[in-house]
């Protein structure tokens, strides 16, 4: 019956992440799973990977503040057709450059009810920026994008211009440096 866990500010390792996607994969009901600022790295991301398999009804991902980089994000992206009703997804400050981006975005498509994506705090790149203007028409539920501190430029403002009007509920934009 759980249906939301919280494990933010902790200190879960790889041992921990182990043993607890083990139980996350019996929670089929799960809509709200919490592992922001702990200590997942992407070495050590598969058994979470594996887990995402067995999560269908989940809602909110927050993952922020880990080690996840972009190879873990391109792992994460793989799975996105199986979470076809996530509506919240952040992935702040995980070292994560324009590959895991370009991933993600190619793979949004799958999570047409993104509500809200929280990508701040990595280093989008220009590659992943233009991946990520470039797929904004494939989550049209899509109300808030927070992408700063990303070092974004002018030319990443310029491709972000010329597409948000793909994107007809959007609210929040978060472009603060």
């Amino acid at each position: 019956k759980l249906n939301t866990l919280s494990l933010m500010h902790n200190k879960i390792k790889s041992n921990g992440l182990v043993s607890l996607c083990k139980k996350l994969s019996l929670l089929t009901k799960l809509t709200h799973l919490n592992l922001s600022a702990n200590f997942i790295l992407y070495e050590e991301i598969e058994p979470f990977i594996t887990t995402l398999n067995n999560l269908s009804s989940l809602l909110y991902l927050n993952i922020a503040n880990n080690q996840i980089m972009s190879d873990g994000l391109v792992l994460i992206s793989g799975k996105l057709h199986k979470m076809p009703q996530l509506q919240y997804v952040n992935i702040s400050e995980n070292c994560i450059k324009s590959k895991g981006f370009i991933s993600f975005a190619e793979n949004m498509k799958y999570c047409p009810n993104i509500h809200t994506l929280v990508f701040y705090g990595n280093q989008i790149g220009y590659d992943g920026m233009k991946a990520i203007v470039n797929n904004l028409y494939t989550i049209p539920k899509l109300r808030e994008l927070n992408i700063g501190f990303n070092l974004i430029g002018d030319d990443e403002l310029k491709m972000l211009a010329k597409e948000i009007g793909s994107v007809p509920l959007l609210e929040v934009l978060n472009l603060r440096e």
